[in-house]
């Protein structure tokens, strides 16, 4: 496999995608708006703190899908307009 063109660890955007990615949940922050949805990929045991973040946001955080060995969760995330009242 050639593997020239991945960036390493600690890059900004995926290589296959372009789409952005996020090192922390700071970083989630900037890309989560109202009507903008976003797909994060976390290990199952980050899962849980992701969720709590994301309920004292505001947002809504649903399995999307989970990798067969278990270990890792893809989730979507959109704000919950009427959890802030916006309509």
């Amino acid at each position: 496999m050639d593997t020239s063109g991945v960036e390493q660890p600690g890059g900004r955007t995926d290589c296959w995608t372009s789409y952005p990615v996020c090192h922390g949940f700071d970083e989630l922050k900037s890309l989560v708006l109202v009507g903008r949805s976003v797909y994060a990929t976390v290990s199952s045991d980050t899962e849980q703190q992701l969720r709590t973040e994301a309920n004292l946001e505001g947002w809504r955080a649903t399995r999307a899908w989970t990798a067969p060995d278990g270990k890792t969760d893809a989730l979507l995330i959109v704000v919950d307009s009427l959890a802030r009242g916006e309509c």
